[in-house]
Protein backbone atom coordinates (compact mmCIF):
# COMPACT_ATOMS: atom_id res chain seq x y z
CA UNK A 1 0.00 0.00 0.00
CA UNK A 2 1.64 3.50 -1.42
CA UNK A 3 0.15 5.06 2.13
CA UNK A 4 2.22 2.47 4.49
CA UNK A 5 5.09 3.07 2.40
CA UNK A 6 4.99 6.64 3.41
CA UNK A 7 3.72 6.14 7.01
CA UNK A 8 5.52 3.24 7.82
CA UNK A 9 4.46 3.86 11.59
CA UNK A 10 1.32 5.83 11.49
CA UNK A 11 -2.09 3.69 11.99
CA UNK A 12 -4.18 3.57 9.05
CA UNK A 13 -8.05 3.03 9.87
CA UNK A 14 -10.18 1.36 7.17
CA UNK A 15 -13.84 0.73 6.88
CA UNK A 16 -16.47 -0.83 4.62
CA UNK A 17 -19.87 0.22 4.21
CA UNK A 18 -23.07 -1.53 1.92
CA UNK A 19 -25.53 1.10 0.45
CA UNK A 20 -27.20 -1.81 -0.93
CA UNK A 21 -29.95 -1.24 1.84
CA UNK A 22 -30.16 2.38 0.53
CA UNK A 23 -31.75 1.18 -2.67
CA UNK A 24 -35.15 0.37 -0.78
CA UNK A 25 -34.91 4.01 -0.30
CA UNK A 26 -35.20 5.37 -2.92
CA UNK A 27 -38.61 5.77 -5.19
CA UNK A 28 -38.70 4.75 -8.94
CA UNK A 29 -40.02 7.69 -11.82
CA UNK A 30 -43.20 6.06 -13.04
CA UNK A 31 -41.37 5.29 -16.43
CA UNK A 32 -38.85 3.89 -14.78
CA UNK A 33 -41.10 1.58 -12.77
CA UNK A 34 -42.61 0.43 -15.52
CA UNK A 35 -39.31 -0.81 -17.01
CA UNK A 36 -38.62 -2.77 -13.36
CA UNK A 37 -41.98 -4.21 -13.51
CA UNK A 38 -42.30 -8.07 -12.91
CA UNK A 39 -44.35 -10.18 -15.01
CA UNK A 40 -46.55 -12.49 -13.38
CA UNK A 41 -48.91 -14.53 -15.38
CA UNK A 42 -50.91 -11.43 -16.96
CA UNK A 43 -50.21 -9.22 -14.37
CA UNK A 44 -47.07 -6.60 -13.76
CA UNK A 45 -46.39 -5.78 -10.43
CA UNK A 46 -44.18 -2.64 -10.53
CA UNK A 47 -41.85 -1.43 -7.93
CA UNK A 48 -41.78 1.40 -6.16
CA UNK A 49 -38.41 1.21 -4.99
CA UNK A 50 -34.95 0.45 -6.69
CA UNK A 51 -34.65 -3.09 -7.20
CA UNK A 52 -31.11 -4.70 -6.60
CA UNK A 53 -31.53 -6.24 -9.93
CA UNK A 54 -33.32 -4.06 -11.91
CA UNK A 55 -31.26 -3.03 -15.02
CA UNK A 56 -31.83 1.07 -14.57
CA UNK A 57 -31.44 1.24 -10.87
CA UNK A 58 -27.67 0.93 -10.86
CA UNK A 59 -27.51 4.26 -12.76
CA UNK A 60 -30.20 5.87 -10.62
CA UNK A 61 -28.86 5.01 -7.71
CA UNK A 62 -25.00 5.78 -8.65
CA UNK A 63 -26.01 9.53 -8.26
CA UNK A 64 -26.72 8.70 -4.32
CA UNK A 65 -23.61 7.06 -4.01
CA UNK A 66 -21.21 8.78 -6.03
CA UNK A 67 -22.68 11.95 -4.21
CA UNK A 68 -21.82 10.64 -0.95
CA UNK A 69 -18.44 9.73 -1.64
CA UNK A 70 -17.37 12.73 -3.68
CA UNK A 71 -18.98 14.71 -0.20
CA UNK A 72 -16.28 12.49 1.79
CA UNK A 73 -13.93 12.68 -0.29
CA UNK A 74 -14.04 16.49 -0.08
CA UNK A 75 -14.16 16.88 3.39
CA UNK A 76 -11.61 14.67 3.93
CA UNK A 77 -9.13 16.82 1.63
CA UNK A 78 -10.30 19.86 3.11
CA UNK A 79 -7.95 21.91 5.17
CA UNK A 80 -9.78 23.92 6.71
CA UNK A 81 -12.21 21.53 7.78
CA UNK A 82 -12.59 20.81 11.71
CA UNK A 83 -14.17 18.12 12.32
CA UNK A 84 -14.83 19.04 16.05
CA UNK A 85 -16.86 21.88 14.86
CA UNK A 86 -18.93 20.56 11.63
CA UNK A 87 -19.50 16.81 11.83
CA UNK A 88 -22.83 14.80 11.33
CA UNK A 89 -24.94 14.60 14.86
CA UNK A 90 -25.02 10.43 14.53
CA UNK A 91 -21.28 10.50 14.90
CA UNK A 92 -21.39 10.05 18.28
CA UNK A 93 -23.24 6.63 17.82
CA UNK A 94 -20.32 4.85 15.66
CA UNK A 95 -18.19 2.13 17.54
CA UNK A 96 -14.67 3.03 18.43
CA UNK A 97 -12.43 1.50 16.33
CA UNK A 98 -10.61 -1.54 16.38
CA UNK A 99 -7.28 -1.09 17.21
CA UNK A 100 -4.47 -4.11 17.55
CA UNK A 101 -2.22 -3.88 20.39
CA UNK A 102 0.71 -1.03 20.35
CA UNK A 103 3.09 -3.65 21.20
CA UNK A 104 2.12 -4.80 17.53
CA UNK A 105 5.19 -3.98 14.95
CA UNK A 106 3.90 -2.76 11.65
CA UNK A 107 4.17 -4.67 8.89
CA UNK A 108 6.38 -3.14 6.35
CA UNK A 109 5.05 -2.35 2.95
CA UNK A 110 6.38 -3.24 -0.46
CA UNK A 111 6.95 -1.07 -3.33
CA UNK A 112 3.71 -0.73 -5.49
CA UNK A 113 3.89 -2.07 -9.52
CA UNK A 114 1.79 0.92 -10.01
CA UNK A 115 2.81 4.75 -9.71
CA UNK A 116 -0.18 6.66 -7.83
CA UNK A 117 -1.06 10.21 -6.22
CA UNK A 118 0.30 10.78 -2.90
CA UNK A 119 -2.46 10.65 -1.08
CA UNK A 120 -1.67 11.58 2.62
CA UNK A 121 -5.36 12.96 3.76
CA UNK A 122 -7.41 9.53 3.26
CA UNK A 123 -9.57 8.14 0.77
CA UNK A 124 -12.56 7.01 0.06
CA UNK A 125 -14.14 5.26 -2.71
CA UNK A 126 -17.06 3.30 -4.18
CA UNK A 127 -17.70 -0.12 -6.14
CA UNK A 128 -21.74 -0.63 -7.35
CA UNK A 129 -22.44 -0.80 -3.43
CA UNK A 130 -19.75 -1.35 -1.39
CA UNK A 131 -18.51 1.70 0.36
CA UNK A 132 -14.43 1.82 1.42
CA UNK A 133 -12.30 4.98 3.20
CA UNK A 134 -8.85 4.57 3.87
CA UNK A 135 -7.77 6.87 6.45
CA UNK A 136 -3.90 7.72 8.13
CA UNK A 137 -4.56 8.99 11.72
CA UNK A 138 -1.82 10.43 14.26
CA UNK A 139 -1.48 8.37 17.64
CA UNK A 140 -4.30 9.66 20.24
CA UNK A 141 -6.27 11.29 17.24
CA UNK A 142 -8.60 7.81 16.70
CA UNK A 143 -11.91 9.80 17.17
CA UNK A 144 -12.29 13.24 15.31
CA UNK A 145 -15.70 13.60 15.82
CA UNK A 146 -18.01 15.90 17.89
Amino acid sequence: MDLRLRHPTTPILGAKSEFKAAYQHVSLHGDIAEKCAIMCDKFALPSLHLTFGGSPCPNEFCIYSELSIDLANDLLHTPNWDPKVLCSPHSATLPEPVLLDISIPFASAKQLDIVLEPDDWGKADIFIDDGMVIIPVETGQYRPFC
